[in-house]
């Protein structure tokens, strides 16, 4: 089947959802025909979406063999929800999280509705199709499809920062175990919650790193200063805005925990992959932030790769990610009790698990892209049937 794949979440620019974006596409087209359309930065996002009204129809006249339209996120899919009017192709949109639970009444009462009107819905997680169905989207169009992981993972050792090799050549030299985290300083990764209830009050030595970009403060984090709080928190949730970077920096600057706490700002790929070999788990601490959610959880998957189990937050699209005494385990979020004793016993003595096994079995991106190929028949035959 032939796909037109619109994509404004795509390399260059990094996240999980661009790595998913790229991996479908590349890999759909070495087996399928394959066009798309995706926003490479050179010019405005708006300006991107905006040409879609004139190089779409040409592109469909050009190649009337093209069945289907997929977008890569909700947000694509409602600036191309005009495209419905090509009513001889089927739209199909993936729902990650936020672009489904974000919350602006507009968003939720006027524009989630008419995107019931595409003809098939994947969502990347188990949890993201109940908040589907919860918002009304009929049954037989949505389908899970979960997102799967570069299984090869290579890193370059010459390209770690020094600093970084420095510092797990020290602690394995105390013997000190380390556990680490991967994200955003927002606050559903729950990172300052982790530090203030569990890393600063568990009794058992262990470092605990974190991996996460520093905001760069533009024009539009100074207007925001001026925003009413509640249009502030819905402009930080849809543009994936830092907002615990302040407190993360107060904690890691403060000399009672420098040793416990460990924060690497920007750092490159090889460095992060190199910390997910060494350390003895990684930490994804959730908590529950109401209009955001996780929708998965794909840097499960990228520990999981390196043979590095996972203590996470049982709750949302982390659960389809993370399979207890599989590749990891799972405590109650915002319990401290529990994950002071789960880190501390993972820490001493954690149990044996093959990960990286696991992962290869269930989550490669191979795995994903036929997913995706088959549910794409699958919701072409529904459409030609109706």
């Amino acid at each position: 089947m032939a796909v037109l794949f619109i994509s404004h979440k795509y390399p260059p620019s990094l996240g999980g959802m661009q790595k998913q974006s790229y991996e479908l596409i590349t890999g759909y087209a070495h087996q399928h025909k394959t066009y798309k359309l995706v926003y490479d930065q050179q010019s405005s996002i708006i300006f991107f979406f905006l040409k879609m009204f004139w190089v779409v129809p040409r592109l469909l006249r050009q190649h009337p063999e093209i069945q289907l339209i997929h977008f890569n996120d909700g947000v694509c899919a409602v600036c191309c929800a005009w495209m419905k009017l090509f009513r001889d192709k089927a739209l199909v949109v993936t729902y990650h999280g936020l672009d489904l639970v974000f919350p602006n009444v507009i968003y939720q009462k006027v524009i989630l509705p008419f995107m019931k009107k595409c003809d098939g819905v994947i969502t990347v997680s188990d949890y993201t199709r109940t908040e589907c169905l919860k918002r009304g989207f009929s049954p037989e169009k949505v389908h899970v499809v979960k997102n799967g992981v570069d299984l090869s993972a290579e890193y370059t050792v010459a390209k770690v920062d020094p600093l970084v090799k420095e510092q797990v050549r020290l602690l394995k030299q105390k013997q000190q175990s380390f556990m680490l985290a991967i994200g955003r300083p927002v606050k559903r990764k729950g990172f300052v919650w982790f530090l203030e209830e569990v890393v600063f009050k568990m009794k058992a030595e262990g470092a605990f790193i974190l991996v996460g970009p520093y905001p760069q403060h533009g024009p539009l984090h100074r207007l925001l200063q001026f925003c009413p709080a509640i249009l502030r928190k819905q402009i930080e949730l849809f543009f994936g805005m830092s907002t615990e970077h302040h407190q993360l920096d107060t904690l890691s600057q403060s000399l009672d925990n420098s040793n416990k706490f460990i924060w690497y700002k920007n750092l490159n790929h090889d460095s992060k992959l190199y910390l997910l070999e060494h350390a003895s788990f990684l930490v994804m601490p959730n908590v529950k932030v109401i209009g955001d959610m996780e929708g998965f959880g794909l840097v499960a998957l990228e520990a999981n790769i390196h043979n590095t189990p996972v203590l996470a937050a049982d709750m949302e699209g982390i659960t389809s990610a993370v399979i207890p005494n599989r590749n990891g385990w799972l405590l109650e979020s915002e319990n401290p009790e529990a994950w002071i004793a789960g880190v501390e016993t993972y820490l001493n003595e954690p149990p044996q698990l093959s990960p990286k096994a696991f992962v290869i079995d269930n989550f490669g991106w191979q795995k994903m892209v036929d997913d995706y190929a088959i549910t794409f028949n699958n919701i072409l035959t529904l459409k030609q049937v109706v």
